[in-house]
């Protein structure tokens, strides 16, 4: 064979070995991407079915929304429509107290003083506090996110400003927030809606009303405060009265948008590096709905979240993750159930949705992206 032809040769069985290894990488990806497609639309379709079985055998409807920050998936489940987020809104309040402290226009050690008509029902160590003891912002937002203390958040919401929390909300999420309230305003609007009068009750009368043992007895409580004719009341329950404070959305949002603002604190556009680490470290030792999402998870992942309850409502917003950093490989979760009958079941329905997104290999794969 002559040097020409030899050159040829070589150069014909040169162009074959990069057709084939062409090939053989045209045919890694196309699996690659026809295995995440299937295991996409294997997640996404148990966790379709397991919401539509639990939606059939219990009253009420479930919210979910989920985005995988590592590949950009995304499920929803009425994630579009507006649900009351009930504590979750001390999210964003805590954010507004952060980026005060990283302007110097508050500090951790900065102390309020408790007095009496500071009080508010709820969770939390605060109540036990002395009337006039002086309490740190670090303290309220401590017991505001891991205790959901309802008298420290409004301390805390006096003190940054409620306007500057929904300032915060528009600048950064502008589509999908409603106006957000403080907790006791909370009570006072939903009992207004049996009469106008309630937008006056003290905290002596929302703490009283607290210790009703029974619905009924609340809200014979209730109308023996606002001692109004009968005639006057504009609803005839306490569950008429929340059903047309909710119809008015107050402290509502999508879950869309909602997941979004974690979303955007977890990647460092709320917070500094410090404030994100601070609020991420509280989030992950919330002590609160531990029969809900966290149920299902086990002890092999991080859950940063804020729970939320109203008069039947719950909520449950965070993300999970393995290790390394959440924003880079968390799945976001933003989760509501409204008109249950009882509270147990609908935090039952939670834990056995996170136990579904587990054996579904959307959570456990988080174990594998490290």
């Amino acid at each position: 064979m002559d040097k020409d032809k030899k050159l040829d040769f070589k150069r014909i069985v040169n162009d074959n070995r990069i057709w084939l290894l062409l090939l053989l990488v045209a045919f890694v990806t196309i699996g690659k991407s026809t295995r995440t497609l299937a295991q996409t639309k294997t997640w996404s379709s148990a966790i379709k079915r397991k919401i539509l079985q639990l939606e059939k055998r219990h009253p009420g409807q479930i919210g979910l929304y989920i985005k995988d920050l590592d590949t950009g998936e995304i499920f929803s489940h009425r994630g579009d429509e507006t649900w009351y987020l009930a504590s979750g809104v001390k999210v964003p309040v805590a954010i507004e107290a952060l980026r005060q402290i990283s302007h110097k226009k508050l500090s951790f050690d900065d102390e309020i003083h408790l007095s009496a008509d500071d009080l508010v029902d709820g969770g939390g160590f605060t109540n036990q506090k002395k009337i006039g003891s002086a309490l740190s912002v670090r303290y309220l937002m401590e017991q505001m996110i891991i205790h959901s203390d309802n008298t420290a958040s409004d301390l805390l919401i006096n003190k940054i400003g409620l306007d500057s929390v929904n300032r915060l909300i528009h600048e950064f999420v502008p589509e999908g927030f409603h106006q957000i309230t403080t907790l006791a305003d909370v009570r006072r609007l939903a009992y207004s809606e049996v009469h106008p009068k309630a937008l006056n009750l003290t905290s002596k009368d929302l703490l009283s009303l607290k210790r009703s043992s029974t619905e009924k007895k609340r809200w014979l409580r209730l109308k023996n405060i606002l001692q109004v004719p009968e005639s006057e009341l504009q609803c005839q329950s306490i569950d008429q009265a929340f059903d047309r404070y909710y119809a008015k959305n107050y402290n509502s949002a999508k879950l869309s948008s909602y997941a979004l603002l974690i979303e955007k604190l977890l990647s460092g556009q709320l917070l500094d590096k410090e404030g994100t680490a601070y609020l991420t470290d509280i989030m992950s030792q919330v002590e609160t709905g531990p029969k809900r999402i966290v149920a299902g998870l086990g002890k092999k992942l991080n859950f940063a979240h804020k729970t939320g309850t109203q008069h039947r409502r719950i909520c449950d917003f965070g993300v999970i993750w393995h290790d390394g950093q959440p924003s880079q490989k968390g799945l976001l979760i933003a989760t509501c159930i409204r008109n249950f009958e009882k509270i147990s079941s609908a935090e039952k329905i939670m834990a056995q949705m996170s136990t579904t997104l587990r054996k579904a290999y959307i959570i456990d794969p988080l174990l594998a992206k490290k």
